[in-house]
């Protein structure tokens, strides 16, 4: 059995309500993986599974983190432009897909969303 408390997830030891979040975590992206057809049936759920596991492993804190660690990551496509790129709102033409996608924003303004989550 593995023991979720015991992790160099954020280099120290879990709590047991946050070894329950990063196992959650854990059980997402694998139900994920096991059904590739997830977007087609449930399509925003399985998004939105998605996206809060991969806020809650960028810092082991669900807070919209995961865009801003991206754009941050300097990583670049095969033609060499950034992947991750945010603008002043999401409709802005500067601002890449790839973020769009990580990021929560307005879909009516384009505007960025503040966390909800706790």
């Amino acid at each position: 059995m593995k023991n979720w408390t015991r992790s160099n997830f954020l280099t120290t030891a879990l709590s047991a309500a946050d070894a329950e979040k990063l196992m959650g975590a854990a059980f997402n992206i694998n139900l994920l993986q096991r059904d590739p057809a997830a977007y087609a049936h449930a399509r925003s759920y399985a998004r939105r599974l998605l996206f809060d596991s991969i806020d809650f492993l960028d810092d082991g804190i669900m807070n919209l983190s995961a865009a801003d660690t991206a754009a941050a990551s300097g990583i670049k496509d095969a033609l060499g432009n950034d992947v991750f790129v945010k603008g002043a709102t999401a409709l802005d033409p500067t601002t890449t897909e790839a973020y769009k996608y990580l990021a929560a924003y307005d879909r009516t303004t384009g505007a960025w969303k503040t966390p909800v989550r706790p």
